[in-house]
């Protein structure tokens, strides 16, 4: 990506999907830091650095992904989300999409279709913050230094 790793924050509420999924991006040199559900990832999103992107489970007790999306909304805080579900209810990816989610994938994931939808909403994130892309000659060595 850029010199600095992406920030990607899991929100799903099975331990199984959250470590899979956090060794999944730790294995391609990104940062991961995963919550068991939507109100603990909101509160630690108020006290710490904004992700580049936010992969968040659509059905989780207590607070939806949807509303998890929606409070970022409200907060002004402009973060691409891919949701993921296992329960294919009808009119969830049109909903998802609506919304402005930047992906909608069904479990189980595949994991290259996975990986390229987050780097794609990194570059994306980073591009509209104006930070450094992967691939871009801030991210090459100079053969002058």
């Amino acid at each position: 990506m850029s010199n600095v790793a992406a920030l990607i924050h899991v929100v799903d509420d099975e331990r199984a999907v959250r470590n899979a999924l956090k060794r999944l991006f730790r294995s391609t040199g990104m940062r991961v830091e995963a919550f068991g559900s939507g109100h603990e990832f909101l509160d630690a999103i108020m006290a710490r650095h904004v992700p580049d992107c936010v992969v968040l489970d659509i059905r989780m007790p207590a607070i939806t992904g949807f509303q998890v999306q929606a409070r970022l909304k409200a907060a002004s805080l402009a973060v691409p989300v891919i949701f993921l579900t296992a329960l294919d209810e009808i009119g969830d990816e049109e909903r998802a999409m609506q919304s402005g989610a930047f992906a909608f994938l069904r479990k189980p994931v595949d994991e290259n279709a996975l990986l390229s939808k987050v780097e794609r909403a990194v570059q994306e994130r980073r591009r509209e913050r104006g930070l450094p892309l992967a691939g871009s000659d801030a991210d090459r060595p100079s053969l002058l230094d």
